[in-house]
């Protein structure tokens, strides 16, 4: 039995390797059009592409072949396989045949460009061939560095080849050409010239079956007598032969003669050629037979395999047979120990040509990754688009980012990981490409350098990669780091307009703005609009959800199929094509726009428009490419997509699956095993998945790993006409993304209680090492700073209560000893009445309502006593500061904030001291200021506490106004005074009337002037987020609920809130966020009021961000930019008293805290409530 079993493993195998898929594979697919590919001969991965030029230029002509073509002018030996620029087509050999015998002088000047017709033309894989329309045949064949040429010539005729090295095409340039005879059967020389690859060598030998009879050589038009050998701008040789049959070897090298003809040697081309054609052939059916597809329809499969054999050809083998190869730095290297390769189409590959090589080259991985480590030590940069050891620097991003850490990821260890990670981050950290600007803004500002929003949308994709490699090799700060940088795409994204748009560096939007607006490259997209762009952001899609709202997205990404093919511009670029709606297939950034479906629960979109491309954009003609194959990208895409998955995000290990095209597939692994995809029923119409299994178990998730797939099993698909909508409905069935949607039912609200807790003691015990016994803590120098001349101890008395809620009583003990051991405020120097009161008065009292020792109230009553004489002005409205030993006050312009944000805490001294002169006092100046309402019932922004007088007429509910409003409400609550509770309703239907306002953008409170209710400015910002806390508390729930479902996007679109911004257009005009409480104030208090766990959803969400974008070693840090998430040197000690505590209280059992007993200050120190 132990024999039969390999006898028949050997006969399978053999059967199987032994397919003519070749047969399946048609060069010209594509050649017509956009698709810019060439039919003619290469091995895969082959250095030599020998193939017809048609003589033309122009960007259809970007190979040197076009279909709608009916001439030829050479047969040349380097090609570029669908790219957007033309270059190559070097070394090139044109036969011809003339009645009469030519002179010299006429015959270097005659054209050799022949006619031809299609149907005279055979191409498949390795072999290329052409009757040209005067009777010469042409048969072209290579191996790995030689192209072999066969010319049949018709009889009686004078048989000619022109080599000629002044050949070009599009963007080259000969510089310097060079041709040495060195016997009738032997040909030598080099060909030095500039294009898109700036410093372009190919050196060669041909050897000739046949002796030619006589030869002419010159430069360009210009002959030469009695020479062998010449150098000059355009050399070419002119050969007459006697015989009708000959063949042309050609081997090429980057490096020298010497070494094209060790490469020549190396390959051994026969002179047969039909063996040499058998062995390319073979080349070709074993990288095919990698992947053995069984269908019914010939024309998928020709589709299929012919875009399998495109991805492998590029990119090309560029060393020598000895390992040297033309470097980066002009200089000549070896290849040690690896192949090095070269023409790096990486904006393109790494989307999915790059993941499918994981798959089916997984021997060749290593060295693909060795030749961008090579480039990077010869050029000092990683790749950006390489061309035959030269950077082009064409397009944009550091997609050998991708690759990488692609392959790192995936356990590919044949390169050094650690040089691989430095390369990575020496990419990511120049300064040129805007990339200086875009660390330093969280963007590139479209009126720095163009292409700005692509090139932050990748930018930002590459950071993702980076970070990833980060993490697995334990730089915990390098992966903090650049996983903040990848949400800079937030920073671009308009939730205006719904669509990425290009902002200016002073945060103001591109007007106008129109996103079906192309102008190629000089424009805010790249060879797109923003349709097209707007939806990559492939590592954080439930990110880029977020920030429209499911629903909203579900509705664009609707659109992008759905709505008009119009493209607008003056320069609309040519790439793009392919069109569906607005996606647009013909080029890269749309490629993974389709599978966008499987993130919201609606599979069965991503299989009807996959297999809408699939069977709609590619076909097994010559028109059989929408647009630019791209060097395998194209083709890849449809390899995978066929298949039934894609590699959405490349770097994440994973294939989203789509809608597979064939009855069955196998993957021949390099490990020897097999991974089978089958479809059940699958056809033209049964297009939808009904359910699908991996290795017999249901499959319940959109999506399988690289890991499953290595591992070898079966996939199974069952197909049918009708979609399941139910099908990989539920978000646990959704692909992976860097934001994780959150069940805020299934969170552990203790859990989180502890996690907020610990962050609350990292932040403390970094003030204890560094600050302790002063203000407050900078906690990047890992200093301490006071308000004034001496310390009054703010974060200790401020992080008290905060302490006992969490009950960490030793702590607390510490911060008592430390307050009645040094506190005094015998202070001889000014301090802000405001400040002190909500911090420290309101401290104190909060202090003695939780602990019990009197001697807190003993401080608070001296500290209310030296606050007292702020209120001797003639109004009764406080001063803006006092000193504190002498009583003296200053500052008459305050403000109502500042005015009336005293009522709590010296109304609460009153109830304790017995003394109501604190609570009277402290009523009459809130009164004063609002008798001073205007008729519409609106207060301004300053007021001179001696005349009554507004200076500033603004009335908003942000600083300066904002606790105003708390406290009404919170007067009322705490002491049950019912004046209080007139004064709020008054008030906050004026605000509510004049103030309040829903747009597109949600529901926001803007700036209007106080006397005619007309908004000024539609500027909203952190202070302005307690509202919906006020609102709550005031019983208007639903509107409370609106403001924070705004507030929360605002969040969510930078990643943190700014201080201030522009509701109106979403522009940021103060970037920066100090800690600030308000956001999570009143979800908390939603929280309490509604029970809906969305609110925990949110307080988890401002956890992780605190973490993610303030965190240091030690302690917290404030943000100079949102956008950038830059740092700067302050921890306010609200830190501790609000933000951890209301963050705690949203998680923590209700009764840590309740609020039927309880009111906060605006410090959130709690105060009870006396019944």
């Amino acid at each position: 039995m132990r024999v039969k079993f390999f006898v028949i493993l050997f006969l399978s195998t053999s059967f199987l390797f032994s397919q003519n898929l070749t047969k399946y594979v048609n060069p010209f697919m594509g050649t017509n059009g956009h698709g810019h590919v060439y039919p003619g001969a290469t091995v895969p991965f082959g250095m030599v592409q020998l193939s017809p030029d048609n003589g033309r230029g122009g960007w259809d002509w970007c190979s040197g072949y076009n279909f709608s073509d009916s001439l030829i002018a050479g047969f040349s030996h380097t090609h570029l396989s669908g790219t957007g620029i033309g270059d190559l087509c070097d070394i090139s050999y044109m036969p011809a045949v003339f009645k009469d015998d030519i002179s010299e002088s006429t015959l270097v000047k005659k054209n050799f460009q022949t006619k031809f017709k299609h149907k005279n033309e055979k191409a498949s894989p390795g072999f290329y061939s052409v009757q040209l329309d005067n009777k010469i045949k042409v048969e072209l064949t290579t191996a790995l560095r030689t192209g072999l040429q066969h010319y049949t010539f018709p009889n009686e005729q004078n048989k000619y080849v022109k080599l000629d090295l002044g050949f070009a095409i599009n963007w080259d340039t000969p510089i310097e050409t060079y041709i040495k005879v060195i016997n009738p059967q032997k040909i030598v020389g080099y060909r030095l010239s500039k294009g898109w690859a700036e410093d372009q060598r190919v050196y060669f030998v041909s050897e000739f079956s046949k002796p030619f009879s006589k030869f002419i050589i010159a430069n360009d038009t210009v002959a030469y007598e009695n020479i062998s050998e010449l150098k000059s701008k355009k050399a070419k040789v002119i050969l007459k032969f006697d015989e009708n049959d000959l063949l042309i070897k050609t081997a090429i090298s980057s490096v020298s003669i010497e070494n094209a003809e060790q490469n020549m040697i190396a390959d051994n081309v026969d002179w047969n050629f039909n063996k040499v054609k058998l062995e390319a052939e073979n080349l070709w059916n074993k990288e095919l037979s990698k992947i053995i597809a069984k269908s019914k329809d010939k024309n998928l499969l020709t589709t299929f395999y012919t875009s399998l054999y495109r991805t492998m050809l590029a990119p090309i083998i560029f060393n020598d047979a000895n390992g040297e190869y033309k470097g980066a730095d002009g200089n000549i290297h070896k290849a040690e120990n690896f192949t090095r390769y070269s023409i790096f189409s990486l904006w393109d590959t790494f989307r999915a040509e790059h993941p499918l090589f994981t798959i089916t080259q997984s021997e060749r991985v290593n060295d693909l990754i060795n030749s961008m480590l090579a480039h990077c030590r010869e050029y000092g940069l990683l790749p950006v688009w390489e061309l035959l050891g030269n950077e082009t620097n064409c397009m944009i991003g550091y997609h050998a980012v991708p690759i990488i850490a692609d392959a790192i990821l995936k356990g590919y260890n044949g390169f050094d990981h650690r040089e691989a990670y430095t390369a990575m981050k020496l990419s990511a950290m120049q300064d040129q490409f805007g990339l200086k600007l875009y660390r330093e803004l969280g963007y590139i500002p479209a009126d720095s350098i163009n292409e700005s929003v692509s090139r932050t949308l990748e930018y930002a994709y590459d950071d993702w990669c980076i970070a990833q490699v980060a993490k697995k090799l334990g730089e915990e700060e390098d992966y903090k780091y650049f996983l903040s940088r990848s949400e800079f795409y937030k920073n671009v994204f308009d939730p205006v307009t719904g669509f990425m748009r290009g902002k200016f560096a002073d945060g103001k939007w591109r007007t106008p703005f129109n996103p079906k607006i192309s102008d190629h490259r000089t424009h805010d997209f790249t060879e797109a609009n923003s349709w097209q762009y707007s939806f990559f952001v492939p590592h954080d899609v439930q990110g880029l959800i977020n920030l429209h709202g499911k629903d909203k997205f579900i509705q664009k990404l609707d659109s992008l199929f759905t709505s008009d093919s119009i493209v607008e511009g003056e320069k609309v670029s040519p790439d793009i094509s392919g069109m569906i709606g607005q996606y647009a297939h013909g080029n890269e950034p749309s490629h993974h726009a389709a599978y966008l479906f499987n993130f919201v629960g609606q599979s069965w979109k991503t299989q009807k428009y996959v297999n809408k491309i699939l069977r709609t954009l590619y076909n097994s003609t010559p028109d059989g490419l929408c647009g630019n194959e791209d060097c395998g990208q194209m083709s890849a895409w449809y390899v995978l997509s066929a298949l039934g998955i894609y590699s959405f995000n490349p770097a994440d290990q994973n294939y989203l699956i789509g809608s597979p095209l064939f009855d069955e597939v196998i993957i021949n692994l390099s490990n020897g095993k097999k991974f089978k995809i089958a479809a059940k029923n699958v056809s033209s119409k049964n297009i939808f998945i009904q359910n699908a299994k991996l290795n017999g178990k249901t499959l319940t998730r959109s999506f399988i790993t690289h890991e499953e797939i290595i591992k070898g099993g079966n996939l199974t698909f069952v197909m049918s006409s009708k979609p399941n909508k139910k099908l990989w409905s539920d978000k646990n069935s959704f692909p992976l993304s860097e934001t994780k949607i959150c069940d805020a039912k299934e969170l552990n609200k203790l859990e989180y209680a502890e996690k907020v807790k610990q962050e609350f003691l990292h932040a403390w015990n970094a003030y204890k090492k560094y600050a302790w016994g002063f203000d407050e803590l900078k906690p990047i120098s890992k200093a301490f700073r006071n308000w004034y001349d001496e310390t009054l101890l703010m974060t200790p008395i401020d992080a008290f209560s905060t302490l006992k809620l969490m009950k960490l009583e030793n702590e607390a003990d510490e911060v008592k000893k430390l307050i009645f051991e040094n506190l005094s405020f015998d202070k001889n120097f000014f301090v802000s009445n405001f400040e002190i009161t909500i911090r420290l008065l309101g401290g104190l009292l909060s202090a003695y309502q939780l602990d019990g020792d009197k001697r807190f109230l003993n401080l608070a009553e001296d500290l209310g006593k030296r606050l007292l004489t702020v209120f001797n002005s003639q109004t009764g409205m406080p001063y803006q500061q006092v000193n504190l030993k002498t009583g003296e006050t200053k500052g008459k312009i305050s403000n109502p904030a500042e005015i009336g944000t005293l009522m709590l805490e010296f109304g609460t001294l009153s109830k304790l001291t017995g003394n109501p002169n604190f609570y009277i006092k402290a009523k009459k100046a809130f009164v004063e200021c609002f008798n001073r309402r205007t008729s519409i019932g609106l207060v301004g922004t300053s007021i001179n506490v001696e005349t009554g007088e507004w200076i500033n007429k603004e009335s908003h509910i942000s600083g300066m106004i904002d606790s105003y409003y708390e406290y009404m409400i919170k007067s009322y609550l705490l002491f049950k005074d019912e004046d209080f509770k007139k004064m709020f309703d008054e008030s906050i239907a004026s605000v509510n009337k004049y103030l309040y306002e829903e747009n597109q953008t949600g529901a926001w409170y803007g700036r209007c002037d106080m006397n005619s209710g007309k908004i000024r400015r539609k500027l909203f910002g952190a202070l302005d987020a307690f509202i919906s806390a006020v609102l709550v508390m005031g019983g208007d729930i639903n509107r409370a609920e609106k403001v924070q479902e705004s507030c929360y996007r605002m969040w969510n679109q930078f990643g943190i809130e700014p201080e201030e911004f522009n509701y109106e257009t979403f522009e940021i005009t103060n970037p920066h966020y100090v800690l600030r409480p308000e956001i999570i104030e009143s979800a908390f208090y939603l929280y309490r009021a509604t029970h809906n766990s969305k609110y925990l959803e949110m307080g988890k969400n401002f956890l992780e961000s605190f973490q993610k974008y303030c965190k240091l070693d030690e302690g917290y840090a404030s943000l100079k930019n949102v956008m950038s998430k830059e740092k700067f040197d302050k921890m306010e000690s609200f830190l501790l008293a609000e933000t951890f505590k209301y963050l705690y209280l949203i998680f923590a059992p209700e009764e840590t805290l309740d609020l039927s007993k309880y009111v906060f200050n605006t410090e959130a120190h709690p105060l009870k409530i006396d019944n």
